[in-house]
């Protein structure tokens, strides 16, 4: 390192002294900036050869700046900068500046910050961030989905209660089940896809608010950093955090959904129903209770997405009611975010194993469904279209059948022409006349599913076409995931041989 021993060009023009030592602890963001360093350099490189290639700096000092800038990017990577200067510096973009100050003398380095302001710098280095993050979440939920799709090819005939109000409602089976948040984990990923599209454009040359005189090439940074566009208005690049909002709301609808299976795997699994066994890997003991096989891991994705939910809304309580501009608030901004991204992305990990490692309960998912008279829907269907009762009529008298087989101990599996025929008298002073052969095969839960010819329904055929489908529409999404993931490694790519270029040329 090349100390100069530069005095303190960043506050010493207009202000006296360094800031108070609690003050600098108490606004900075050096702790949060770690994860934007990598992107932090990357802008600052890609503002010289800008500079350069406009005219605005000459070919030896932007290789200058370019080897101090490679070289930070080395010590950060081993720690070494910010041992030497975070307890100095707010922030990472004034340690690296400062730092480049030092390698190359502030006649040199006093180049890099023209025609660029921390507020646009900063804003870029966050959609470089963020963008990664958006991608490896969308792979993640992808994976999730896959894991769904191959559980569920499994289970198409695997009858199983299905709850309203926590009560036992129809009869579904497992696979169907599982298709349903394949749905729903594909809206989040949609929105994630569309979220990145607003994420992915540069804000670089925005400045402080509104541009600069300096004549430098927007379109030149954009496609250096891989971004597919630019954020036009100087004012709205540096102001607008409805892309960090955004980002923030879209997880929080993810974490939400994540919630949902966590509580229903969690409902499951109690001794009362029994239902499924979360592997022992995903499962914790009591300290004092023997017998207990705790789901701590799915009752911990339900308390992490209260937490993405209360980061998320952390966004929105910061940008509230701030006047048009950058302002400082926004620091607070970067440890929500973070919260967000870790939070989602350890609970999709931890989600996709339990789904693909549980143990399902098919009989006891079976027993249940005929114990709850859960083909009481069905029945009464079955009289509204083939008898000569309103569905009104046919519930009326269900209701009343399933109120007899409770006080008996009995259920609705076991009832017979004679007993259907005797209530319909007694309720409806009606004649209702149903074969005991039929009536067993209105009532079986097996029979219930097969007999659900309509689209969406839980009938094995109807699964398999959606299954597929949703095969189809899971490769259809990971291909344009990795059209993006090429894109954006492809621009690294490039980027890192034009820098090494430039300093091999200098070395020739």
């Amino acid at each position: 390192m090349k100390s100069k021993g530069s005095k303190d060009y960043w506050r010493s023009g207009r202000l006296k002294g360094g800031l108070d030592k609690n003050t600098l602890k108490f606004i900075s963001s050096m702790d949060e900036d770690k994860r934007i360093a990598d992107a932090d350099i990357r802008v600052n490189e890609a503002h010289i050869l800008m500079l350069h290639k406009q005219g605005l700096i000459g070919r030896v000092e932007s290789v200058k700046v370019l080897k101090a800038l490679e070289k930070a990017r080395k010590e950060l990577e081993k720690g070494v900068i910010f041992q030497d200067y975070q307890d100095k510096y707010v922030d990472i973009h004034q340690l690296i500046e400062q730092y480049v100050l030092d390698y190359c003398g502030v006649k040199v380095g006093g180049k890099l910050h023209l025609a660029k302001s921390r507020n646009d710098q900063v804003m870029t280095d966050l959609r470089i961030y963020l963008r990664r993050e958006v991608l490896d979440i969308i792979e993640l939920v992808l994976g999730l989905n896959n894991v769904l799709l191959s559980v569920s090819r499994k289970y198409k005939n695997a009858v199983m209660p299905g709850y309203t109000h926590t009560q036992q409602a129809q009869v579904t089976t497992y696979s169907h089940y599982l298709l349903s948040y394949v749905d729903t984990l594909s809206n989040d990923l949609m929105r994630l896809f569309e979220a990145f599209s607003r994420i992915n454009l540069s804000p670089l040359g925005a400045g402080a608010l509104a541009g600069s005189r300096v004549n430098i090439d927007r379109r030149y940074t954009s496609k250096l950093l891989g971004f597919d566009g630019m954020v036009e208005n100087n004012i709205e690049a540096v102001s607008s955090k409805d892309f960090i909002l955004e980002i923030g709301s879209v997880l929080a609808i993810l974490m939400t959904t994540l919630s949902r299976i966590a509580s229903d795997l969690v409902f499951w699994s109690t001794s009362e129903l029994n239902m499924i066994e979360l592997s022992d890997e995903f499962s914790d003991i009591s300290s004092a209770m023997p017998q207990k096989k705790n789901p701590d891991s799915m009752e911990m994705i339900r308390s992490k997405a209260a937490n993405v939910l209360a980061s998320s809304y952390n966004l929105f309580t910061i940008t509230n009611g701030l006047i048009t501009g950058y302002h400082k608030d926004f620091q607070e901004l970067k440890p929500a975010l973070w919260r967000i991204v870790d939070d989602v992305k350890s609970s999709l990990g931890i989600m996709k194993q339990a789904i693909k490692t549980l143990k399902i309960k098919r009989d006891m998912m079976a027993h249940l469904v005929v114990k709850g008279n859960i083909t009481a829907l069905d029945l009464a269907e079955f009289l509204a279209k083939e008898g000569s009762l309103s569905f009104r009529e046919g519930h009326f008298l269900v209701g009343s059948l399933v109120k007899h087989v409770i006080s008996t101990g009995s259920d609705l599996t076991m009832i017979d022409s004679r007993l259907l025929e005797m209530v319909a008298r007694r309720e409806l002073k009606k004649k209702v006349v149903v074969s005991d052969k039929v009536l067993k095969k209105v009532v079986d839960p097996v029979q219930s599913i097969s007999a659900r010819s309509n689209i969406g329904s839980p009938r094995p055929r109807e699964v398999g076409r959606m299954i597929k489908s949703r095969e189809d529409r899971t490769k259809r999404l990971r291909k344009l995931l990795s059209e993006k993931n090429d894109k954006i490694k492809l621009s690294e790519k490039r980027f890192k041989s034009l820098v090494a270029g430039k300093l091999a040329a200098k070395r020739r």
